[in-house]
Parts: C-alpha cells; sequence; structure tokens
C-alpha cells in the first residue's frame, strides 16, 4: 500500500495504482498523477452550496430552505426519491428541487454509493461517458468543519474509495 497525504489526513491506497508524490499542490488542491492514472482532491469551503451568501439565500430561497447543511443536502440528493415527496414533512418547494436536480447531478452515472462512518459521511458517484469511467466523491469529517472534501479519479477499481475511507487517519 502506498499513502498518500492531503490537509492534515492521510489514507492508503493499493502501491501499484498510485505509489507516486503529488504533482501539484497548492492551498485547497492536490494531485497525484501517473502516465495514466489521476486522483485530484480538492478541500472546500463550506459555503451551504452559495446558501451562507444572504443575498444568494434570498434569491434562492425555496432551494435554500431545505437544508441546513452541505451534509443535509448530500443526504437528501442521495437518498430522496418523488416518493419522498409526498409525505406531508418533505413538501417543501427546496427538496422538489433536489429532487429534480438529480437528474442533472446524475446524468451518466452508473452506480451511486453513501458511506457512513463514526464521524464522517461519503458520496460516491461512478460516471460512465464517452466510454470512459469516473468517479467522484465528496466526503464529509466533523473534524474538519467548516472544510469538506471531493476527490476525483480515472482509477476505476471497485472499492478504491472505500479503501481510502477504511484507512483514513486523522
Amino acid at each position: 500500500m502506498a499513502q498518500i497525504s492531503f490537509f492534515d489526513l492521510s489514507s492508503s491506497v493499493p502501491a501499484e495504482l498510485l505509489n507516486v508524490e503529488p504533482k501539484d499542490v497548492s492551498d485547497n488542491k492536490i494531485v497525484y498523477k501517473t502516465d495514466d492514472k489521476i486522483l485530484i482532491i480538492h478541500r472546500e469551503k463550506d459555503t451551504l452550496l452559495g446558501c451562507a451568501d444572504e443575498e444568494e439565500r434570498k434569491m434562492n430561497n425555496d432551494f435554500c430552505s431545505a437544508f441546513a447543511s452541505t451534509r443535509e443536502f448530500y443526504d437528501k440528493l442521495y437518498t430522496f426519491t418523488p416518493d419522498d415527496l409526498k409525505r406531508n414533512d418533505n413538501k417543501l418547494t427546496g427538496n422538489k428541487w433536489i429532487v429534480h436536480r438529480k437528474g442533472f447531478v446524475f446524468e451518466n452515472v452508473e452506480n451511486i454509493n453513501r458511506y457512513l462512518g463514526k464521524d464522517f459521511v461519503a458520496y460516491e458517484s461512478n460516471y460512465k461517458t464517452g466510454g470512459k469511467l469516473t468517479k467522484d466523491m465528496v466526503l464529509i469529517l466533523d473534524k474538519t468543519y467548516p472544510y469538506y472534501f471531493t476527490f476525483s479519479t480515472n482509477i476505476c477499481r471497485d472499492q478504491f474509495f472505500k479503501g481510502i475511507l477504511e484507512s483514513l487517519q486523522y
């Protein structure tokens, strides 16, 4: 296994997939790259998808009223169905926007996974476009709030992100 480090965290990946030093490092982005494999990790400041800004919140009140945290937004995005909107407690217009947005967000997605740990939640999407498969993951850790992380890779091995989560050190 090879260790990767990112923003005061570390994890392991199979050495044959990504046994390299980061190629591009900035305050909020780290890129691990070999000849044909890439892993990009971004650190994102939680702005509630723009809804933390008072003016944005006013202009998008229906959407912004549907969630109080980025984690709640992603939980709804990954788990809500149109049937959930029929329940009285879910009839907010913003919840309808989230379900509607699924069509855009999950276009070309072959499968999704949600991983729930003791102090984190992660959301994985596997995309197929033009015959190529890519994977994305959003990782929200209680310890790193107000930051969360997004991962993108063309390493399409099953359980790749799950392996990162299982070996996560912080």
